[in-house]
């Protein structure tokens, strides 16, 4: 997280009657990096002093709403201000507060019941209430971290730039697997950005008829997808080369290289080197099936690292291996 949330920025999080574990899930090692506070207000008054007064809350419930409206999630940016003298507590240059209220799941609910959660973003431009509907058959604990993972997520698909970056010798469906991934794993919203380098890190400069058939290889392989995305040349041969790169356009997000494990498992010790004191960059790491709890932490690690798998089919696959196979069937 402490790679994620923008510079001078912290988080606070109030619950309007939903979430007895947030403070578990949340204040992990490293928390106070990023995490301002937790409100859990679970009773009428307490949740009406917050807010700054009886009336306003009794305007949000008085269709027996209880504490599960979005419209009362909606009203707190607009309205609360009006109670308060001066800004609202949660409302400041240097916060960004998410306020939740909803319906969590509970052992013998009645079948009928939806178990949901809506929230406002306050301190960010938002266009309207997200409501999320949780999986009823979830444990209420693992709904309590789907909640807890809206934050997050919140910040991975705003303020991510995902790259899948490589020669490409050739495009095969294990890159492929891993562009279906990252979408698959809700990194982000805006989209994957698809680096082609023209120069290789051992081999040099890559001649530019070369370079322009993989991309016609890539644009062939890709276009079904599903996902947007953007195929961008680039001299840049190392992972540090390109991140300097794309952190000049892109000097407010977190830069995000999607990678198979085995090129962690060969690099990891590098890229840490190389990317040492710099925050805003992660590695969202795909796992290949035969290393699952064998990977060390790191800082650089996206938390969403090796919580995915690639196809197993595609496990194995290499460039490497796959230009040897060519080469042998054109010499028969």
């Amino acid at each position: 997280m402490k790679n994620i949330i923008p510079e001078n920025k912290k988080i606070r999080v109030i619950a309007l009657g939903c979430g007895s574990k947030i403070p578990e899930l949340l204040m992990k090692k490293g928390a106070s990096d990023w995490l301002d506070s937790i409100h859990l207000l679970y009773s009428y008054d307490s949740i009406s002093n917050y807010f700054g007064g009886r009336e306003l809350l009794d305007e949000w419930t008085k269709d027996g709403n209880k504490f599960v409206s979005s419209e009362m999630v909606e009203s707190i940016e607009d309205s609360i201000a009006e109670t308060y003298d001066e800004e609202p507590p949660f409302i400041t240059d240097n916060l960004i507060t998410f306020i939740f209220t909803g319906t969590l799941g509970y052992e013998g609910q009645r079948e009928d019941r939806v178990n949901q959660f809506f929230v406002n973003v306050v301190g960010e431009v938002t266009s309207s209430i997200d409501h999320v509907i949780l999986n009823s058959e979830l444990s209420r604990e693992h709904q309590e971290e789907e909640l807890c993972e809206y934050i997050l997520d919140y910040f991975m698909k705003a303020h991510t730039q995902v790259i899948l970056a490589g020669s490409f010798d050739p495009f095969h469906a294990g890159h492929q697997s891993l562009l279906d991934a990252s979408t698959k794993s809700g990194a982000t919203t805006l989209p994957v950005i698809i680096d082609i380098t023209n120069t290789h890190p051992t081999k040099g400069v890559i001649e530019a008829e070369v370079v322009g058939k993989r991309i016609e290889q890539i644009e062939a392989s890709v276009k079904e997808c599903g996902r947007e995305y953007t195929i961008i040349e680039s001299n840049a041969a190392l992972f540090i080369d390109k991140y300097n790169i794309y952190n000049l356009s892109h000097p407010d997000k977190l830069i995000v290289f999607v990678i198979g494990s085995d090129v962690w498992d060969d690099y990891g010790k590098s890229f840490e080197k190389d990317f040492k004191g710099i925050l805003n960059v992660s590695f969202l790491v795909f796992s290949r099936g035969d290393n699952e709890g064998k990977h060390r932490p790191s800082y650089l690690l996206h938390p969403k690292s090796f919580s995915l798998t690639a196809p197993e089919e595609t496990r194995k696959l290499s460039s490497t291996q796959l230009r040897k196979e060519t080469e042998e069937t054109t010499n028969e």
